[in-house]
């Protein structure tokens, strides 16, 4: 081991310099400013995940509550909460016709009025459209069985439904075939908006149109169903 090397002052000096008190303070802030900078860190990492979390919980929502992340549901499309509506059907107190418009003795709504509406209606049957320009609003449509169909389109051109529930009777047998259809396959300026439409093998099938803001939702099935939201057979469906 090395002696001590005697300074002029006559004093003792280590092989090992004394670092200068400037340096010591510095030393001190960088390791203080480094804590700083972990904690901040720590922090920003751990709002990010929770943050994260909380946003994968709410997606995870969607399904069971669709509006909560911006989709339509049952809160925002068909027949308005709080409308009344009028019975189509032969009894007391119910309707059988109107503008343009007839329930067929053979079961079905027949509407072949150019310019027809049909709004606040109860109505428990299929309707079948065959004329242009006519306008389904906040109207309850619900029937069902193997080839039901909600709403019928015969060679129309302008039909709009909106605010509208179309649904089948249960998920079983009495589902409904198609909740809206383009029956030729040739019916074109089809708008359907906020409509809510349920227990089918088919939600809507349709080849022109603007289709938007539905709530197409839990089908119905029987054995050899295909079932389908939206369906187009390559026509400029939607």
């Amino acid at each position: 081991m090395k002696p001590p090397i005697e300074n002029e002052n006559g004093g003792d000096k280590s092989t090992r310099q004394r670092v200068p008190a400037h340096r010591r303070h510095l030393r001190k802030l960088l390791v203080a400013t480094g804590i700083i900078v972990l904690a901040v860190a720590g922090i920003t990492v751990g709002l990010t995940s929770l943050l994260s979390q909380k946003s994968h919980a709410a997606q995870l929502t969607c399904g069971t509550n669709p509006s909560t992340c911006g989709f339509p549901d049952a809160t925002s499309t068909g027949v308005p909460s709080g409308t009344t509506l009028k019975t189509v059907g032969t009894g007391t107190g119910q309707v059988s016709s109107g503008a343009g418009w007839t329930l067929n003795s053979g079961g079905w709504v027949a509407v072949t009025g150019s310019g027809a509406t049909l709004s606040g209606l109860n109505i428990p049957y299929g309707v079948v459209i065959s004329a242009n320009n006519v306008t389904l609003n906040n109207d309850n449509i619900v029937t069902g069985g193997t080839t039901a169909i909600g709403v019928s389109l015969r060679h129309t051109s302008g039909v709009t439904i909106q605010n509208t529930t179309i649904a089948g009777k249960d998920s079983g047998a009495n589902r409904i075939m198609t909740g809206i259809k383009d029956i030729f396959s040739d019916s074109t300026g089809l708008t359907v908006n906020h409509c809510n439409i349920s227990l089918w093998e088919t939600g809507i099938q349709a080849e022109s149109g603007l289709i938007e803001n539905n709530y197409i939702h839990d089908p119905g099935f029987i054995a050899g169903d295909h079932t389908n939201g939206v369906m187009s057979n390559g026509g400029t469906c939607c």
